[in-house]
């Protein structure tokens, strides 16, 4: 009897100590997408907070132990406060109008600019910043996302 309770003993003790020396640590975050493009009252984006480790492991996801804040632009054509809103589970939705958007060059050859809002999460001390921007409102000209990759798009500075 006694040789089972050290062999349960010694069991234990071996469990216990096979997580010790692991010093795992968080060494950045990232929000995925870095940038999004929201295009109507009630539009929706999903992103991630993914959190790297110093193994180099995979990126977990850290959504929802992340918090999150929204700044508006310095200058924008519209973009008052509280147009955006974050969800626990990173779920982005437009519920007012606003427009970062600017349109200039020609018809033929146009550039497209946007001074977007600021999307900071926070995990565990760690900061990841993404870029939204917004076209919610009348007469805000923006690129079709459609042919986006075919024309001049400048992001300014937040």
């Amino acid at each position: 009897m006694p040789r089972a309770v050290l062999v349960c003993v010694l069991a234990l003790f071996l469990i216990s100590t096979l997580g010790c020396g692991n010093d795992l640590e968080v060494v950045a975050a990232d929000i995925d997408p870095s940038s999004v493009n929201l295009i109507g009252i009630g539009a929706t984006q999903q992103i991630r907070v993914l959190a790297k480790y110093s193994d180099g492991r995979d990126p977990e996801d850290v959504t929802l132990r992340s918090t999150f804040q929204i700044d508006p632009p310095a200058s924008a054509p519209f973009a008052p406060q509280g147009v955006i809103t974050i969800n626990a589970s990173g779920l982005l939705m437009a519920i007012d109008g606003a427009c970062t958007w600017t349109k200039g060059g020609t018809d033929d050859d146009p550039t497209y600019g946007t001074n977007p809002y600021k999307l900071t999460a926070t995990y565990e001390n760690h900061q990841a910043v993404a870029f939204v921007s917004i076209a919610s409102v009348v007469n805000c000209e923006f690129p079709d996302p459609e042919n986006a990759s075919k024309v001049k798009i400048v992001r300014y500075s937040n």
